[in-house]
């Protein structure tokens, strides 16, 4: 699968990778997933807390082995289980994407995310 965000592929040194009728991206901050898609993000390996906070002001705390975000300060069912691969948060990217309030696109094999 591929990821276009804007116009730009996202391109991880991880491929992102079909599961169960999903896309799996991990967020490697260093490939510009967080920057590409305009979030401010904080992660801390030792504590398994990602926080990201989006454009549009939603705030986002995910936790490593948990299937529940907090959003806005709510509770959110995930649907799946947050894991590490790599050291790097692994998402499922429609969730994650409806989550963050963006818009995005299916076209094949490939996610068209606007910015």
């Amino acid at each position: 699968p591929q990821i276009n965000i804007d116009g730009v592929q996202y391109n991880s040194h991880i491929r992102p990778e079909f599961r169960n009728d999903e896309i799996y991206v991990t967020t490697d901050a260093y490939n510009g997933f967080f920057s590409l898609n305009n979030f401010c993000y904080e992660w801390s390996r030792k504590t398994g807390v990602l926080k990201i906070v989006s454009k549009n002001g939603t705030e986002i705390i995910f936790n490593v082995d948990s299937d529940i975000a907090l959003v806005n300060g709510k509770e959110v069912k995930l649907g799946y289980t947050v894991k590490i691969r790599d050291g790097i948060p692994v998402f499922r990217v429609c969730s994650f994407l409806d989550i963050s309030g963006k818009k995005y696109q299916i076209d094949g094999n490939k996610i068209i995310i606007e910015k």
